[in-house]
């Protein structure tokens, strides 16, 4: 989901460069390495793309930036229920924030993957 959407948005704001492009996305893995996050934060940059994270959420910590990998920035960070305040954290095309999801790599509860914005996502079973 979330990784696609923003493939899906900058292939938007290429494909359509006279039209402003907002992208809002929760729970985003890591997509690309440095040189995509400095190409994501030139087409979408901030006040229009927004990476929405909650608490332990493991996904956002997935591929690991050991690997090469990094988070394009304007990361939102809720470290509650998801439905109340907010940080607006200060990552760049170089860095996570490590006051924000970043500060967690154990433990993590895949339950803040599957509710956002006090939102349950996931599909219950009977």
């Amino acid at each position: 989901g979330a990784a696609i959407s923003i493939l899906a948005a900058l292939d938007l704001e290429y494909q359509t460069q006279d039209r402003t492009v907002y992208l809002y996305n929760f729970g985003e893995p890591r997509v690309g390495d440095a040189d995509f996050a400095a190409y994501a934060a030139a087409h979408l940059p901030d006040g229009y793309q927004f990476r929405v994270t909650h608490h332990r959420d493991p996904v956002p910590h997935a591929p690991p930036m050991d690997f090469g990998f990094l988070h394009t920035s304007h990361e939102l960070f809720y470290d509650n229920d998801g439905n109340t305040s907010y940080a607006t954290c200060a990552d760049s095309t170089t860095a996570e924030d490590p006051n924000c999801s970043d500060q967690f790599l154990l433990p993590i509860d895949i339950m803040d993957h599957l509710l956002y914005l006090g939102i349950s996502t996931h599909c219950q079973m009977n």
